[in-house]
């Protein structure tokens, strides 16, 4: 219980830091995550899969919700075409680059190396959103990164289903 308290205070302590810092709240939040993980200077140990899955799920929901409801729809509109073309062809050379970097230099199979390349391609979109909220851009340029950070997750769904349920892993 005194660990949670503690968790709890070091968080809102991170969101002053961040909003005075400039820094996303997010990345101060990994940061304190790894600093106290069973690796760092916390020795905090958590091995529930199911938990984490579900706070997970929880957190994905606040993030997307807060994200969408604080964007502007007239922002967005116009943006629409170009944000979901972005997000698909951005997706493919991400996964594709990644693939490939993750095939030759540390020597996985092409399907394991797609599905590496599938989960890291997806711009962050709670990061997206605090960011552009910090920084002064064109409304059409903000509309378009905002859209296209949401957009993007769903060919990213897709390819991770697709490449995972795909038969057994080449040894």
């Amino acid at each position: 219980m005194l660990v949670c308290a503690l968790v709890l205070l070091v968080a809102v302590a991170a969101v002053r830091i961040s909003s005075r810092s400039g820094l996303p709240t997010l990345l101060v939040y990994l940061g304190i995550g790894v600093a106290m993980g069973q690796d760092g200077i916390g020795d905090v140990h958590f091995n529930s899969a199911e938990l984490t899955q579900v706070i997970g799920y929880a957190a994905l929901v606040v993030i997307l919700a807060e994200g969408g409801l604080g964007t502007k729809w007239k922002e967005i509109k116009p943006a629409l075409p170009a944000a979901s073309s972005l997000a698909l062809v951005g997706v493919a050379v991400s996964v594709g680059v990644t693939a490939t970097a993750a095939h030759y230099l540390i020597d996985l199979d092409w399907r394991q190396a797609l599905i590496v390349g599938a989960v890291v391609s997806s711009t962050d979109a709670a990061a997206v959103f605090s960011v552009l909220r910090k920084i002064p851009l064109p409304a059409r340029v903000t509309g378009i990164l905002e859209a296209e950070s949401g957009f993007n997750d769903a060919p990213v769904v897709i390819l991770v289903v697709a490449f995972s349920t795909a038969g057994p892993v080449e040894h």
